[in-house]
């Protein structure tokens, strides 16, 4: 018999009694307040209503002037500023994109009350396969008459330049965010020792050079900029102006809050740090619980936080099928390895760090790590290969250049390779092995709208020549 969970339990009992999974206008009482839910998009499609007054409360911001603060162009230029930038790389990232997503969804409900009061901002769960009439994203999206297929551009308004490409497996596979959350159970210090990462699932302090990306930020949100949807959403300076930027983020939004519901007592920190760009004096402690923001999400959306699931469930390829594809590019290079020999099964845990990867702030770089038998050339471009050793990816995006900005920057890379070193000592304790990693550079205005008779810039290899130079591996087994 198939097992059923509470959540699915659940899940099942509203879409009977309600027919779908709640929309955008139902509210459930909490004390005194009214919570609304936010409905994924795919839902909120198949109701006439709900989904026009949305689309309705889109065009009413989008036809105000970039003056007034309402305005899509307003709103999305907070996230775009170069003068006060969008927060990524470090724990202010969810806490400063969910206020972001806080106002834009209140610019929508007061754009043309009472038909807009109860819209709601929907998510994008790209760990699911569009539904019939989608061929990449919801069908939403691909509707060419829709303000959800334009975007904004210093020339107006244009069709979208996402990438368009029908996929046939998912993005992210669902379990990949169920252990996501399962592995980071500290907010912003390290989650190594079980499996996570070195930098939490929220991300690091705040630090003026180097890059502190949390379990969710990277590799996931950077992969679906950069790869997945790309187009505006490749610049952090532009991002914004694709509408697909908002339900995107929104379905980050729910996985965030999905994991304060697996961990209840982590602290979200720094509480006190001010979110800059808002349009209100606003800290992080506003905006840690989506209660008192009065919304709420599906409550069989997003990952499943069945207690039960395995730690350790599955190779990163059966997670990622997608991402573990681009690997075969032959675009790239191997920018370092390092051999080790196999420990004993009494090994704690085995860090693989990149201590000064040097980045050209003009390209984007996708990177795989891999763990094979020294015997066994690192050769990304097979699919045995890649199924039998990739363990971790990331990607790294390009920086618009802005007046006194150095052309290159250097961040720390850290993977926990745990898992797969304790198959290999599960099985070939004493033996040779090698880390690999393997980096493909990829130009920065590739799917870009640029003007007429612009061309775009070619990128090859020697692109990581520096790279190659200045990132020795290192390799930690404690024991």
């Amino acid at each position: 018999m198939a097992r059923c969970d509470r959540r699915t339990f659940l899940g099942s009992c509203m879409a009977g009694a309600a027919g779908m999974v709640l929309a955008s206008h139902t509210q459930s009482q909490a004390g005194t307040r009214f919570v609304r839910i936010r409905p994924d998009i795919e839902d909120l499609a198949t109701d006439p209503t709900e989904f026009g007054n949305f689309l309705h409360a889109m065009n009413k911001i989008k036809d105000l002037p970039a003056t007034d603060p309402n305005s899509y162009a307003a709103l999305a230029r907070i996230h775009n500023s170069t003068s006060v930038p969008c927060e990524h790389g470090s724990n202010l990232f969810l806490p400063w994109h969910r206020a972001l997503l806080f106002y834009f969804e209140r610019a929508l409900q007061q754009s043309d009350p009472p038909r807009t009061s109860n819209v709601m901002l929907p998510f994008y769960d790209f760990t699911k396969l569009p539904r019939p009439g989608g061929q990449r994203y919801p069908a939403v999206f691909e509707d060419s008459t829709s303000i959800l297929s334009q975007v904004l551009t210093d020339f107006g308004w244009e069709p979208s330049n996402r990438e368009d490409a029908p996929i046939s497996s998912p993005f992210f596979n669902p379990s990949y965010f169920r252990t996501l959350i399962t592995r980071n159970p500290n907010w912003g210090t390290s989650n190594i020792s079980t499996g996570g990462s070195p930098f939490g699932f929220g991300g690091g302090a705040k630090h003026p050079v180097f890059s502190r990306k949390g379990a969710l930020e990277n590799p996931s949100h950077d992969d679906m900029h950069d790869v997945e949807i790309a187009g505006q959403l490749r610049f952090p300076t532009t991002a914004a102006d694709d509408p697909i930027f908002w339900p995107f983020h929104t379905f980050l939004d729910l996985v965030w809050h999905r994991w304060q519901q697996r961990w209840p007592t982590a602290a979200i920190e720094p509480a006190g740090a001010t979110l800059l760009g808002m349009p209100e004096h606003k800290t992080v402690a506003d905006f840690v619980k989506i209660e008192d923001l009065n919304y709420d999400y599906p409550a069989a959306a997003g990952p499943d936080l069945d207690p039960e699931f395995l730690l350790l469930a599955g190779s990163f390829t059966q997670l990622n099928p997608r991402i573990a594809r681009g690997a075969a590019t032959g675009r790239g290079r191997v920018i370092g390895q390092k051999s080790f020999t196999v420990p004993d099964d009494r090994f704690k845990q085995a860090v693989l760090n990149v201590p000064k990867f040097v980045l050209a702030n003009s390209v984007n770089y996708r990177g795989y790590v891999f763990v094979h038998p020294g015997d066994v050339p690192c050769f990304p471009g097979s699919e045995v290969f890649r199924e039998r050793y990739l363990v971790d990816y990331f990607a790294l995006l390009s920086m618009k250049p802005m007046q006194g900005m150095a052309e290159s920057r250097t961040i720390n890379l850290a993977f926990n390779i745990t898992g797969a070193v304790a198959r290999a000592a599960d099985q070939m304790p004493g033996t040779k092995w090698m880390t690999s990693v393997y980096v493909v550079p990829r130009s920065a205005d590739d799917g870009r709208l640029l003007p007429k008779g612009s061309k775009k810039t070619v990128v090859d290899v020697r692109a990581l020549d520096q790279v190659v130079e200045s990132a020795p591996l290192q390799l930690e087994i404690a024991r």
